[in-house]
């Protein structure tokens, strides 16, 4: 006599059942997961922008800067970074880019929102790399109250630019 291999339908359910309470209890942990690498990637691409505008003012020998932007084209007036920023050389110290942005970075994800230091609309470097003003620093906060994880890129007069981490009160 032959007998038959395989799973009953009892055995199938369980086995459903622990995978779906598994994935319940696995899904919370990676929307967290998400949401910090989101902001983590938000403040590299300030850092690396930051990076990029100081060597373009060192390899062009001029005055470059990085601002807010609304368009992808021109800094706008206000410091709401949301929208995206540009990258330019600013030759003519009009405060905006003088031909063609260098480089664009797209708006944020509707998760985040970055603050800016009190007073700073745009960052400038100068031909030898220096940023003058006070230091500049730059909040990614998550939208989320939840999430208390806030990473802070600084930009010292110097042209050194830096990520930590702060408290979540700083971004209100």
């Amino acid at each position: 006599m032959r007998t038959m291999r395989g799973f009953t339908l009892i055995e199938l359910i369980l086995s459903l059942a622990v995978a779906a309470v598994l994935l319940g209890m696995a899904i919370p942990a990676l929307h967290g997961t998400l949401r910090r690498s989101r902001s983590r990637t938000t403040a590299n691409a300030l850092a690396n922008a930051l990076r990029t505008t100081r060597m373009l003012a060192i390899s062009h020998n001029q005055r470059a800067l990085l601002c807010p932007s609304h368009d992808g084209r021109h800094c706008s007036g206000d410091a709401l970074w949301r929208n995206g920023w540009i990258v330019g050389v600013d030759r003519m110290r009009d405060g905006q880019p003088d031909d063609t942005p260098a480089m664009t970075w797209p708006a944020l994800p509707a998760s985040l929102r970055v603050v800016g230091s009190r007073g700073r609309r745009r960052v400038y470097f100068q031909p030898d790399g220096r940023s003058p003003g006070s230091n500049l620093s730059l909040l990614v906060c998550p939208v989320h109250p939840q999430d208390s994880r806030i990473l802070r890129v600084v930009v010292s007069n110097v042209g050194r630019v830096r990520i930590d981490r702060v408290a979540a009160s700083r971004c209100n």
